[in-house]
């Protein structure tokens, strides 16, 4: 269903109808040569991007290659459908001239494939396109290509990202992970904790002044994380949580054998879930993936993940031969659930993404089917 839904995005009819919806309520509407402009752009990359899908096959090696370079195809065409900005295809796309805005290498000491690792950089399509974001990337992009190998300890290696650590941070390999890098995920399923609610009676009985002021409650909301591995309240608190504060360790309250993770999180307005930059997916339930350089996005993770596979298939045959057939075949086996995940979850981001519609897709008979 996904791939139909974005089959019609290479319309260029269909992609201006689209352009036209957006732009309506604009205090200021664009051109309409322009919108024409942007929607043959849009029609353009993603007729490239389904190139590359369709070609995918079921080799391991193609289907890397054409998932990257599809899912770049469809991060210019989010780009050129925006009507924040004139850019057309020829502006977004020149970006390009200048590289993937990525590096890869290797941290020394260590072994494969935990020492392999990626880095943004400062010019380039992807420092193009988190800039579009809205991201600042002055503080982790590296200006140059370091290439080769680096000290684990050097600064440009802390401003590095391992591939197996992004890995852990797709919500949807929260299950199968460990198993398979034998570290726990970086992700955690999220939701509203019962704590809450005993934090907000003891406040009404301290407004009544029957409740001692030592137990005054703190500001914000509780997040009850859980997640696929015991929970190591020390191991966490080492992590950069984020907006995620005051971690700390609570006994189920159905199951006293059971323990989970609360975090507290600033809410300004009615729901903590506008506050908490949280993810969900078809594949995964609502989720708080562990920031990595201040991104909570998995669309952003994806798009390195895919560049640094796309770098062993093409330029490392050695250590992916290892992967496909050797010594790491654990790897392969988290590579293909992992491309699974791509080709039926983050197909559908890009529509979203691209048209600037919420897509819902349920099996018919299900709870959430059509009647």
């Amino acid at each position: 269903m996904a791939l139909l839904l974005l089959k019609r995005l290479r319309s260029v009819q269909l992609s201006r109808r689209i352009l036209d919806q957006r732009a309506k309520g604009m205090e200021k509407p664009l051109k309409e040569e322009l919108l024409d402009t942007k929607a043959l752009g849009v029609a353009s990359a993603v007729e490239s991007g389904l190139g590359y899908l369709s070609a995918a096959g079921t080799h391991l090696n193609s289907r890397v290659l054409s998932l990257y370079y599809a899912l770049l195809q469809f991060t210019i065409a989010e780009q050129v459908a925006s009507l924040k900005s004139d850019a057309d295809l020829r502006e977004v796309q020149s970006k390009t001239m200048h590289g993937h805005g990525m590096y890869n290498f290797t941290l020394e000491p260590g072994e494969f494939p935990d020492n392999f690792a990626v880095a943004l950089g400062n010019t380039g399509h992807f420092a193009s396109y988190l800039k579009f974001l809205g991201i600042k990337t002055s503080e982790f992009a590296l200006p140059r290509n370091p290439k080769g190998v680096l000290d684990v300890e050097s600064e440009t290696a802390n401003r590095a990202i391992r591939l197996v650590d992004l890995f852990r941070r797709i919500p949807e390999l929260r299950p199968i992970i460990e198993e398979h890098v034998g570290s726990p995920p970086l992700s955690f399923h999220v939701g509203f904790d019962s704590q809450n609610m005993v934090e907000a009676s003891a406040a009404r009985r301290r407004d009544s002044k029957s409740l001692p002021l030592e137990t005054e409650s703190k500001p914000g909301c509780i997040i009850a994380l859980h997640s696929t591995t015991e929970a190591d309240l020390d191991y966490v608190k080492g992590l950069d949580m984020g907006l995620l504060q005051d971690i700390t360790i609570a006994t189920d309250s159905s199951d006293s054998t059971q323990t989970h993770l609360r975090g507290r999180v600033a809410v300004a307005s009615s729901q903590w879930h506008d506050a908490l930059p949280t993810y969900k997916s078809g594949a995964c339930g609502t989720s708080y993936v562990v920031p990595v350089f201040g991104i909570h996005d998995p669309y952003i993770m994806h798009v390195m993940l895919l560049y640094g596979l796309s770098i062993l298939v093409r330029y490392l045959p050695d250590r992916w031969r290892e992967v496909a057939s050797g010594e790491y075949d654990h790897i392969r086996s988290l590579i293909e659930f992992y491309l699974d995940v791509v080709e039926n979850v983050v197909v559908l981001q890009a529509v979203e993404r691209i048209s600037g519609q919420r897509v819902h897709i349920s099996q018919a008979g299900s709870l959430f089917g059509p009647v």
